[in-house]
């Protein structure tokens, strides 16, 4: 496959296909969930494939704010959204071909969201809640309820309503309502599901939307109202003016299975002027919906840079026969992957999605005409997002060049390997609120050690800097350390007010003096450097070393011949006199008095007072 149309600056768009777990065409019964016979539904089953996966969410309310206390369902297990709206289910079994997760919350209509998956990944997803609104009572002679807006209307016949037990209620009857215009931007977020539907006995189509409806009927014990056998409501609902002109005359109706997490086929709806109109028998999630072929699809989006996985990232697809008049967003799972369904046989506008909303990708995909389509690989020309930064050290001080970092926040795990200089960088695809805890770990693949767990927290910066993070127990709070001419001739020292290091403060300016005896080359018998932003430079810049000086004996030092320096800082004290951290590196080239070129680099960490 290759794209037919993409933003400048992404080329070579790799997206191949393969087979999936399951199929739309499967018929086998052990491979399949049966409705069971209630009322008049319709009877028919879907593809069933048992794996165990993890899944994290955030959910909002209609006004983006995170949702508290939302009650979370799914893969057998529970769980409770926190201040921020984050969940997160771990190890579930879930039906792979249609995963579901329940959200449930006083006063929001119960929100079921579904998605696609495969054994051992960690899922993400964004739900908003829509809430629970009085739009109306219904007496027993029946009558009419405009909603959304006067988007929607609803037509109830006399002698409709009974309740649970089939008795009759001859009181008015609380009709709640909400409505999707899938116009919106959020209408996917809202929207329960996906855009997969079935018509009985199996057959699986993909859906385009011409709006939907939720309706909530309850007695005046809140307890839930039904009609009666025979009985139908007429619901009509207007049809977007972005979506008019290409409207059928006559479209199907599909009800939502919340226990199945799948739209179901039951009845049609017509065409009157700028609206839909149709009658249903049951309420819940209605959709009016026209209907294709479907196909699944496996693929994996990778950092065109360095090839290593893009997790949690957003991405949307668009069919563009029929045009829709909506996005639908997802996001990769914890591998970069993801997994779901498209419509067959149709050009698909794919587009892929920075943390901060810039377009990264726009690209035509497909058709596709095969039941199930490979995974591949789509590179992303990535540009540097908000993450992570540090240096991993030993416990002498010196660089780690080998090991890994991870980070968990709102328990979406990151990890980044380290760079040979025992740097690192792990990129942060979802951000997260003000102050939100960051749990590091990690490992030193050199010596075979656990990195002791610690916390910092989310400061809505872009780059958040760990400073320098050991890998031995007990770390120093202050320290310095250097090496000489590739790190063989090397000096720490943790007391840093000790006989062998001071510091003072001048000005804004660090010194740094430290002193070893007896060392080889002669240039480490007696090591001085002064370093730090140097006004009237701005107080978070970089300046050059002022001085390096070679010591041979106690007497007056010698001075260097500097050829380069540079130098880097995770903190220093935002102004003068002011108390805070000294923290960071520097590499300095430079010539002795024998003419011999040395290279000295440093890592210090220290407390100005």
């Amino acid at each position: 496959m290759t794209p037919k149309n993409y933003a400048s600056g992404f080329t070579n768009i790799v997206f191949f296909l393969a087979i999936i777990l399951f199929s739309s065409c499967q018929k086998n019964i052990s491979d399949t969930i049966a409705t069971p016979v209630t009322d008049s539904l319709p009877q028919y089953s879907i593809a069933n494939t048992p794996i165990r996966l993890s899944v994290v969410g955030k959910v909002m309310d209609e006004m983006n704010n995170p949702v508290q206390g939302a009650q979370i369902t799914g893969g057998g297990l529970t769980a409770v959204t926190n201040a921020n709206g984050i969940f997160k289910i771990t190890n579930g079994n879930f039906n792979g071909s249609f995963a579901t997760i329940k959200i449930e919350k006083n006063n929001y209509f119960t929100l079921v969201k579904t998605f696609s998956s495969t054994t051992g990944a960690t899922q993400y997803i964004n739900a908003k809640l829509s809430p629970k609104t009085l739009i109306g009572k219904i007496g027993s002679a029946g009558g009419n309820i405009n909603f959304g807006n006067g988007n929607v209307s609803i037509s109830f016949p006399a002698g409709a309503f009974i309740n649970s037990a089939g008795n009759p209620i001859t009181d008015s009857v609380f009709v709640y309502g909400t409505y999707f215009d899938p116009a919106v931007a959020d209408f996917n977020s809202r929207m329960p599901g996906n855009m997969s539907a079935v018509i009985a006995p199996s057959a699986m189509n993909y859906l385009t939307s011409y709006g939907m409806v939720g309706i909530e009927l309850k007695d005046q014990n809140a307890q839930t109202v039904k009609l009666a056998s025979g009985k139908k409501a007429t619901i009509a609902a207007n049809i977007p003016s972005s979506m008019l002109s290409a409207a059928p005359t006559t479209i199907p109706l599909w009800y939502f299975d919340e226990d199945k997490g799948v739209w179901v086929n039951q009845g049609n709806a017509s065409k009157e002027g700028s609206k839909y109109k149709g009658d249903v028998s049951h309420f819940t999630f209605w959709n009016y919906d026209i209907n294709g072929p479907l196909t699944f699809y496996y693929v994996y989006f990778k950092n065109r840079a360095d090839g290593s996985p893009l997790p949690y990232y957003r991405f949307s697809i668009q069919p563009t026969t029929p045009v829709a008049a909506y996005e639908l967003f997802d996001y990769t799972d914890g591998s970069g992957a993801t997994m779901g369904l498209l419509p067959a046989n149709t050009d698909i506008r794919l587009r892929f999605f920075n943390v901060d909303g810039t377009v990264l990708l726009d690209s035509i995909i497909g058709p596709f005409t095969l039941p199930s389509n490979n995974g591949g690989t789509i590179f992303i020309s990535l540009p540097q997002p908000p993450g992570i930064k540090g240096t991993l050290l030993d416990c002498n001080g010196q660089n780690i060049t080998r090991g890994i970092i991870k980070a968990n926040i709102d328990s979406l795990d990151y990890s980044s390997t380290l760079e040979v200089n025992g740097n690192f960088y792990i990129p942060l695809s979802v951000l997260p609120a003000s102050n939100t805890p960051i749990y590091i770990t990690g490992y030193d693949s050199i010596t075979n050690t656990a990195i002791t767990p610690f916390t910092i927290n989310y400061t809505d910066t872009n780059s958040l800097k760990t400073g320098f993070i050991f890998s031995c127990p007990n770390p120093p709070s202050q320290f310095i350390a250097y090496t000489i001419d590739g790190g063989q001739n090397h000096f720490f020292q943790r007391n840093l007010d000790s006989a062998f290091c001071s510091k003072t403060f001048a000005y804004n300016r660090t010194n740094i003096a430290c002193r070893r005896a007896n060392g080889t080359p002669q240039v480490e018998g007696y090591v001085a450097f002064i370093t730090g932003p140097n006004p009237p430079v701005a107080w978070n810049d970089t300046s050059s070393i002022l001085t390096l000086q070679q010591y041979t004996t106690a007497s007056t030092p010698s001075s260097l011949n500097i050829i380069s320096f540079t130098e880097s800082y995770f903190s220093y004290p935002p102004s003068l006199a002011v108390p805070g951290w000294v923290i960071g590196k520097f590499t300095c080239i430079f010539r002795d008095d024998q003419n011999a070129v040395h290279t000295v680099r440093s890592n210090f960490k220290m407390l100005r007072n």
